[in-house]
């Protein structure tokens, strides 16, 4: 996902790197451990093919990724409903947990099955707890109901004491694409590097769990004739690359490593046509960030198509981090 000196550079080095991707299918034996994860809250079990949080409970219950803890992150997790739980129930991915209950702290995104007959998820949310409480910075219904979703959390600009910009995405017929997005939501707050993981309540399931190590979201609403930016947050002073493609199925680097792009026409144009795709190299500032743009041209017949982005940084050890694929659907 480079121009063809690097690409080949980082690809012999990417065995070697230590790069922040991770993903879980949790298919772990049927218990109540969940290798490599801690209870922070609540009761987990392993199902065999997915974790699954306590039937009963008065808190959101979460469970930590024991190694992942991260400042800048994107993780994304599939909620699936308990059909044989009728009464309200919850699931989804969580980001930034610090401390320990009941003095914690954590974003949460999720769905939620709330009204008879408790059939499927009807409705989302974006929460900040802080041990007993919480507030709702995001919501909305999903009509009709659905049995499994896919959400993704990350977040960028996470730098002490500046505004924390949370990203959440919301896939309700796991076509791959987002039905439901909100950017931008600021939260200031004194936030140290917290652990990625996931929250349920009563009876949700969680699976097929995705963690990056950077971050990237799209600013501007992709119209043809304009140009777009994509702001991308990773480690500070580190050499980045980005890449677009017009699928997403994943370019393997090695080592668990997958760029969540394909090596397409428009991959090798992204590469190699600054005028179109502009500062799609470069490094990132002192605090990670980074923005790359795209002049789109003025072609009626791209409204309707969706193209997908995605950057990784890397140094001479090999890739550092590897953004997640952002979808771009253009429009007039």
């Amino acid at each position: 996902m480079f121009r063809r000196v690097t690409w080949v550079a980082v690809l012999a080095a990417a065995a070697g790197a230590r790069a922040q991707q991770f993903t879980d299918p949790f298919n772990y034996p049927a218990g109540t451990t969940i290798p490599g994860y801690t209870e922070q809250r609540g009761d987990w079990r392993a199902t065999g093919t997915a974790v699954q949080a306590s039937f009963i409970g008065s808190v959101v219950d979460v469970v930590t990724n024991d190694a992942l803890t991260d400042g800048v992150a994107c993780v994304e997790s599939v909620a699936i409903h308990d059909g044989t739980v009728k009464r309200i129930q919850a699931a989804g991915p969580v980001a930034w947990y610090l401390g320990s209950w009941p003095n914690d702290f954590f974003f949460a995104a999720m769905v939620l099955d709330v009204a008879a007959p408790y059939d499927g998820w009807d409705s989302y949310e974006v929460r900040v707890y802080t041990g007993f409480s919480y507030s709702v910075v995001w919501t909305g219904s999903i009509s009709p109901a659905v049995p499994r979703a896919r959400i993704r959390l990350q977040g960028r600009s996470l730098g002490g004491r500046d505004p924390i910009s949370l990203d959440v995405f919301f896939d309700t017929n796991l076509d791959g694409l987002w039905e439901l997005t909100a950017s931008r939501i600021g939260h200031r707050a004194l936030l140290a590097p917290g652990k990625i993981g996931v929250n349920g309540y009563q009876g949700g399931i969680v699976d097929d769990v995705k963690y990056f190590g950077g971050a990237l979201a799209l600013l501007d609403p992709p119209r043809v004739g304009t140009s777009i930016r994509l702001a991308g947050h990773g480690g500070p002073s580190l050499a980045y690359q980005g890449a677009c493609s017009r699928g997403h199925s994943g370019i393997p680097l090695g080592s668990g490593l997958v760029v969540p792009l394909e090596i397409d026409v428009l991959f090798l144009l992204s590469l190699t046509t600054p005028t179109v795709f502009a500062n799609f190299a470069g490094t990132t500032d002192a605090s990670g960030a980074f923005t790359m743009t795209i002049h789109v041209p003025l072609l009626p017949e791209l409204v309707g198509s969706v193209i997908w982005a995605s950057a990784l940084t890397y140094s001479p050890m090999g890739v550092a981090e590897i953004m997640p694929d952002v979808e771009i659907k253009f429009v007039n």
